[in-house]
């Protein structure tokens, strides 16, 4: 079985190349009971099951025209994991984002993800989702 840390790094090196949701529907690394959670709360996503998590990650990358991520860093906590990644994207509408995400992975002794906590760039992130809100 491959290592906590193995299991996270093998996660980015799949979002690189495939849709970003793919990677976590086939993997076998994600519990049924998998949540997450986003900080500051202030950016306004909700604590999300799998499901909604994967659909959440589907529609943040349909306002995307390109998405580059760099791990700068992954440190073994055993069964925490925790990276700190730097994506830049580029918007349907040309625009250019660097947002860094400090992200720690929970898993459950057996090589499963169990829960995600996720530190986002709010300031961006709120930037990008003013850019695609739907006209009231």
């Amino acid at each position: 079985m491959p290592s906590n840390v193995e299991i996270i790094r093998a996660l980015y090196d799949e979002m690189a190349v495939n849709d970003a949701a793919e990677p976590i529907e086939k993997s076998p690394h994600f519990s049924d009971k998998f949540t997450c959670t986003s900080y500051p709360t202030t950016v306004g996503w909700p604590e999300m099951d799998k499901k909604g998590y994967i659909e959440h990650i589907t529609r943040g990358a349909s306002l995307m025209a390109s998405r580059k991520v760099v791990v700068n860093e992954i440190i073994d906590g055993g069964d925490k994991v925790i990276s700190h990644a730097t994506a830049t994207v580029t918007l349907k509408d040309g625009t250019e984002m660097v947002m860094d995400r400090i992200a720690i992975y929970s898993f459950d002794g057996e090589g499963k993800i169990v829960h995600f906590k996720q530190f986002v760039d709010s300031l961006n992130v709120s930037k990008m989702m003013e850019k695609f809100k739907p006209a009231a």
